[in-house]
């Protein structure tokens, strides 16, 4: 490990250090501790469920059922493997909202593991100990997407740590360096299945890994030479030009789409797009044409494909078989974007990642914990801006693509995971609310490594400091987030007390109610939670298992049920009804019925009009 602050390794006191079997079990109560949080916040499941997840929990049953499916229902942008786990813990515990929750808090527990194991080889046992505790306290905002099964995050967590470990050992023996890179490949298969945000996993290791190598070492002193002796420019001050202009390039090909006029921006787009590949290709044929180790270089990008095919097969084979090709959910573009998007970043996304309430959030905090707030603020600026200004050389070299030594490459890593996200959430339309703090989680991995050193700097330098302000963390900030969580969970449709909902199944069963229609964010939960005795789709929003929508369109006989703080006037009148479903601000989070579902209302009647439990549910008819 290189030092990454002044002085990090120094030891004030006498008191001796604790030994590594002392370590290891601060460690294992630092990951059980980031368990039990995710274990606590899955209990609470009556008050923090929704379609979203509920539909990974009908993935797992039509699994155990024999109905396979790769990819999440409806828009296929993640891979369906936590509900494949979640179907294992299904079949043993039943089909509970715990049982298949299961899955992502047995990831996390990996990753808390993978985390520790990867920071005490890289960075010490002080860091690792410090950024688990961060891990296990999180924002509420972070912790939202880490105890249930919506992103495939513990997988991709899992997945991406996994690929850092694999990938920083240097290894002599050609057939171990083999081995590596077909595990290399399988990682990279099995994280683009699970989540397409594994592309900055693999930026940040394979750029280092270029950049590290010996083959660019030669390439930057030929290029040197070559830029002295006929550009007459040092390659040190051209080539940051030159990087300029490739992330130029990838702006145009990734980031212009929704700029207009859209059928000139689509031009410039391909044309990026072909001068990009052009250069990608160009700088890695060069590397390999200069390259003393062409054959072992060969064998081993041959294993990364190997490896990627086994790992993605499951795609490859939904590609090939049923030609359903792979699906990337990213929004069309512009520049023109970022600085309302920066300022969303700024104002709520990164607050929110570091456990720091929002903006607005702050303007209505007054007094004493307003000013612990700018406390916590102030040292996180501090940790970032001394950060950067301690590591700027290797920052440098990032940026000015230099070549860079293997020692570096821990550290070097963890600056692409921090800044790729951020920059990816600046550039990208798909960041259009607090909500999309989804797309930087891996930025909360590297800012809590970034944090920890920090403090264990501010602990070489002051005795105890680092310790204090550790458990102040802990005590404010973690077990702060924790209570905000327990009185806001983001209940969308209704909580799901288990003895409403027995009510409600037993009321659509009293009336022989087969299907029926609900609001997106209490459709595809009331079909998990009532087994799927009433088939229950969705009136707007997302529609993500056509066989629901199939099968409710063609029934005779519907119930239409409606939060009780969000319904119809409890009139029976089938006019109150429609003008409700046409209401595109009255039901919660997703606007109006669709219009063939209004079309399908003309040609029934009401037939009764109940309060169930935290439910108004209305049955209708054909006439």
């Amino acid at each position: 490990m290189t030092s990454t602050f002044p002085d990090n390794h120094h030891q004030s006191g006498d008191k001796p250090s604790p030994t590594p079997r002392q370590w290891w079990l601060l460690l294992a109560a630092a990951v059980a501790l980031g368990l039990a949080v995710r274990i606590w916040a899955a209990t609470q499941w009556p008050a923090n469920f929704q379609s979203d997840e509920a539909v990974f929990g009908l993935m797992a049953r039509h699994i155990l059922a024999g109905d396979f499916t790769p990819t999440l229902y409806g828009p296929a942008y993640l891979g369906s493997i936590e509900s494949i786990i979640s179907a294992g813990f299904m079949s043993i515990l039943g089909p509970s909202v715990m049982a298949f929750r299961m899955s992502t808090l047995l990831l996390f527990a990996l990753f808390f593991v993978l985390h520790a194991v990867f920071t005490a080889r890289y960075f010490g046992y002080p860091v690792a100990l410090l950024s688990l505790l961060f891990l296990a306290l999180p924002g509420f905002h972070v912790l939202e997407w880490t105890y249930q099964p919506v992103g495939a995050y513990g997988a991709m967590f899992v997945i991406g740590t996994l690929l850092l470990l694999v990938a920083l050992p240097e290894l002599s023996d050609p057939r171990s360096r083999a081995l590596r890179s077909a595990a290399t490949g399988v990682l990279l298969g099995l994280g683009f299945w699970a989540n397409n945000t594994m592309i900055l996993y693999l930026v940040a290791v394979g750029l280092v890994a270029f950049l590290c190598s010996p083959e660019w070492r030669t390439a930057y002193a030929r290029l040197s030479q070559l830029a002295a002796s006929v550009v007459m420019i040092p390659l040190a001050e051209l080539l940051p030009v030159g990087v300029i202009g490739v992330a130029g390039l990838g702006v145009l090909t990734f980031f212009s789409g929704a700029c207009s006029p859209e059928g000139l921006y689509a031009t410039i787009g391909s044309m990026a797009r072909t001068g990009l590949v052009v250069v990608c290709l160009a700088g890695a044929g060069y590397a390999f044409l200069i390259s003393r180790r062409r054959r072992q270089l060969g064998l081993e990008l041959g294993a990364v494909g190997v490896g990627f095919g086994a790992g993605y097969s499951p795609l490859l084979y939904q590609w090939i078989a049923r030609g359903i090709p792979p699906y990337w959910a990213v929004y069309p573009s512009c520049p023109t974007g970022i600085a309302s998007r920066t300022k969303l970043l700024v104002r709520e996304i990164l607050p929110a990642l570091w456990g720091i309430p929002t903006y607005a959030r702050l303007k209505q905090t007054a007094g004493i914990p307003l000013l612990v707030w700018l406390a916590v603020i102030g040292l996180t600026v501090a940790a970032l801006c001394l950060f950067l200004w301690w590591n700027r050389v290797t920052v440098w070299r990032l940026l000015a693509f230099t070549p860079m030594d293997s020692r570096v490459r821990p550290l070097s890593m963890i600056i692409l995971l921090f800044a790729l996200p951020v920059l990816i959430s600046i550039l990208a339309s798909n960041t259009v609310d607090l909500y999309s703090i989804r797309h930087a989680l891996m930025a909360a991995q590297a800012s809590a490594i970034i944090f920890a050193l920090f403090l264990v700097w501010l602990l070489s330098k002051v005795r105890g400091s680092g310790v204090i302000i550790a458990a102040f963390w802990v005590l404010f900030v973690g077990l702060g987030n924790l209570a905000y969580a327990n009185a806001n969970w983001l209940v969308k449709f209704t909580r799901y007390d288990p003895r409403d909902v027995a009510r409600l199944e037993q009321y659509l069963e009293e009336n022989n109610i087969k299907y029926g229609y609900a609001d997106y964010w209490g459709a595809y939960t009331l079909d998990y939670l009532i087994e799927e005795k009433t088939i229950l789709a969705p009136f707007n929003g997302i529609e993500r298992y056509l066989p629901y929508k199939d099968s409710v369109a063609s029934a005779a006989k519907l119930a239409f049920v409606f939060p009780a703080t969000n319904a119809p006037q409890p009139t029976g009148a089938l006019n109150d009804l429609q003008s409700f479903l046409a209401d595109a601000e009255n039901p919660v989070g997703e606007g109006a019925a669709y219009p063939r579902i209004r079309e399908q209302l003309k040609g029934q009647q009401v037939g009764s009009m109940a309060r169930v439990a935290v439910w108004d549910v209305w049955i209708v008819a054909d006439r």
